[in-house]
């Protein structure tokens, strides 16, 4: 992770105005997600079961409040970080254009044009998904667990502590099975290039193939590799749902432990049910976020 953000930081460091910006552009939507629970635990508790009409009102018109900003900050935070990765990329676009035009004519000589058009566009919108996608969802998710870990401090601290305790220890089993879906996706991917080398090579010496009457033993050792890379599928899309499964089961898990935990403190008079709902919402939204985080930054 620490690798992810030295990287995004290299390109964001002339913008680090801008991108601060950008970071306060999203605390409206971590507001949101953290303070809704605990306006839903004081309307439960100190508004519907009292039969308080007046704060009922009160603590949904919050509700709708904070709503609306989230809406403008998502608003305000589409735009900036279009002006930042904007920026950026020009920046980079006229770097590497300048560099082109300094090479020797050797090189052009013996590159293709095709090459240097595909590391123009290709590599750098892959660049630019990042800045404009990867990074602001993961300053998003970071400020959602941040927030989320306050607010459950609140409701309880003990039990705060033990699920603040066990929550990083989500990834470990994704990040163990990890490498065994990379190695499976890059042996596919090998795969489906030896299917593509048989065709490129059927289609080349077609010629030959007719004039010697070759047509069944290309077939045949096209349907190997087609078997190959149907083999090499399956691993590949069993390892991923593995790596899927074992992040969803360790956010369940955590969740129906976080559950128990609450309830047993209700029916000990410990919380309320309003905070057993509250605890159960704001652990849901820190586990959805440690998880997508998971799937931006890989190393995380």
């Amino acid at each position: 992770m620490l690798a992810f953000l030295r990287a995004a930081a290299s390109y964001l460091r002339p913008y680090w105005r801008q991108a601060l910006l950008v970071v306060l552009s999203q605390v409206p939507a971590a507001a949101f997600i953290t303070l809704q629970p605990l306006l839903l635990r004081a309307l439960l508790d100190d508004a519907i079961v009292p039969g308080n009409a007046g704060l009922a009102a009160l603590l949904i018109a919050a509700m709708v409040g904070l709503l609306l900003l989230h809406a403008l900050g998502d608003l305000a935070n589409h735009y900036l970080v279009a002006r930042v990765v904007a920026s950026v990329m020009s920046d980079l676009r006229l770097r590497i254009f300048t560099h082109l035009q300094g090479l020797s004519v050797s090189f052009y000589a013996r590159s293709r044009a095709g090459d240097l058009l595909a590391r123009f566009t290709t590599d750098l919108e892959g660049i630019e998904r990042v800045l404009g996608d990867d990074v602001p969802q993961a300053i998003y998710c970071v400020l959602t667990v941040i927030a989320g870990a306050a607010m459950l401090v609140t409701i309880e601290w003990r039990l705060a502590v033990v699920l603040l305790v066990l929550l990083p220890a989500m990834p470990l089993l994704p990040r163990w099975l990890a490498p065994r879906a990379a190695v499976a996706s890059d042996e596919r991917q090998q795969a489906a290039g030896r299917v593509l080398a048989s065709m490129h090579e059927n289609i080349a010496a077609h010629l030959v193939v007719r004039a010697f009457g070759l047509q069944g033993l290309m077939r045949s050792r096209f349907a190997g590799d087609l078997g190959g890379l149907a083999r090499a599928t399956g691993r590949a899309g069993l390892q991923s749902g593995l790596l899927t499964a074992s992040m969803t089961a360790s956010g369940y898990a955590l969740l129906a432990f976080a559950m128990g935990a609450a309830t047993l403190l209700a029916l000990r008079g410990a919380l309320t049910v309003g905070s057993v709902i509250a605890v159960f919402e704001l652990l849901w939204f820190m586990i959805s976020a440690v998880q997508q985080l998971s799937n931006v930054v890989e190393p995380f």
